[in-house]
Parts: structure tokens; C-alpha cells; sequence
């Protein structure tokens, strides 16, 4: 019974941080764009874009992967590691763009705000698409109707996020601030 469980808990805890990590760093590169309207569509198209290509690549991952389970721990720890990270790399986003100078348009600063926020979204985003295809392998592995599955384990996602999404603008980035959100 808790083995059948662990990966719904698992996607439930991962869809939650998921949308923790989105909010603060919504909240976080409010501060370098100077409006919510530009963090949050940053932030909302590096989602989707990496949402979408890590999706791709975690169906070859996980069909390929001779242990899915472990690929699956180990995308979830380089995801923690990696939102870590932006805690130091997203304030730095400013002192990146401004050293181009006050002469740019704020068009090519916009498109360099953007630029140097998806770089550092991309990679955890991409690799939060690769885990439900590689779960879902790991799953289909032990002989269990994977189409079913697969449909209760996208559900139980959805539900951490809606979860994480709540939590945050709440509880968490009210109380504690973007960054401790994150952490």
C-alpha cells in the first residue's frame, strides 16, 4: 500500500513546490522588471517552455533510464538545488542588465531582463517537465495500468499545486518573503 502510494505523494509535494518556486520567483523578478505584469509573463512562458521540453525529454529519460525511481529522486533534488541557487542568481539579474548602460531602450532592457531570467528558470523548469514522464515509468515498470495511472498521478500534481499556489500567496510570501518561501 505505501508503495503504491509514494509516487502520489511524491508528485503531490512536487506540484506544491512547483508552484511555490513560481510565485517567489514572480515576486523576486518583480523587483528587477520594476512591474509584476513582465516577472510574471517571464516567469509564466519559462514554465511552460520548460514545462513543455522537459515533458519531451522526460519520456525518453524515464523509457531509456534502467532505474526511473532514481532518475526521478535525482531530478527532484537538482530542482531543489537549482531554486536554491536563484536565490542568488536572480538578484543579480539587475546589476547584469544595468551595466549595459541607462542609453538602452526599454525595449532591448526588457528583452535582456527577460533573457537573463529565463536562463536561470529554464533549467529547473525543464527538469519539473521531465519528472511525471519519468514517474510514470517508473510506475508502468511494476506491471500497473499506466494509463490510469498516469492520469491519477497528473491529477495529484495539479492538486499540489493548487495546493503550493494557495500556501504561497497566503501563507508563506506573506509571512516569510519570496526567498524563504523558496527555501
Amino acid at each position: 500500500m505505501v508503495r503504491q502510494a509514494s509516487p502520489f505523494l511524491a508528485l503531490f509535494l512536487s506540484g506544491l513546490a512547483a508552484l511555490i518556486y513560481q510565485t517567489a520567483w514572480g515576486r523576486m523578478l518583480h523587483r528587477v522588471f520594476g512591474v509584476s505584469d513582465l516577472a510574471i509573463a517571464t516567469v509564466l512562458a519559462t514554465f511552460f517552455l520548460g514545462l513543455g521540453l522537459g515533458s519531451a525529454l522526460g519520456g525518453r529519460w524515464g523509457s531509456r533510464n534502467e532505474r526511473p525511481a532514481r532518475l526521478y529522486a535525482a531530478l527532484e533534488i537538482a530542482i531543489g538545488a537549482w531554486a536554491l541557487l536563484s536565490i542568488l542568481l536572480i538578484p543579480n539579474v539587475h546589476g547584469l542588465y544595468a551595466s549595459f548602460g541607462s542609453d538602452q531602450s526599454f525595449t532591448v532592457l526588457t528583452a535582456l531582463r527577460f533573457t537573463l531570467a529565463l536562463l536561470i528558470l529554464l533549467p529547473p523548469t525543464l527538469l519539473m517537465g521531465a519528472t511525471l514522464p519519468v514517474l510514470i515509468a517508473a510506475v508502468s515498470r511494476r506491471g500497473i495500468d499506466w494509463g490510469g495511472r498516469a492520469t491519477g498521478l497528473y491529477a495529484t500534481n495539479t492538486l499540489g499545486a493548487v495546493a503550493g499556489a494557495g500556501l504561497t500567496g497566503l501563507l508563506l510570501v506573506p509571512r516569510f518573503g519570496a526567498r524563504m518561501s523558496i527555501v
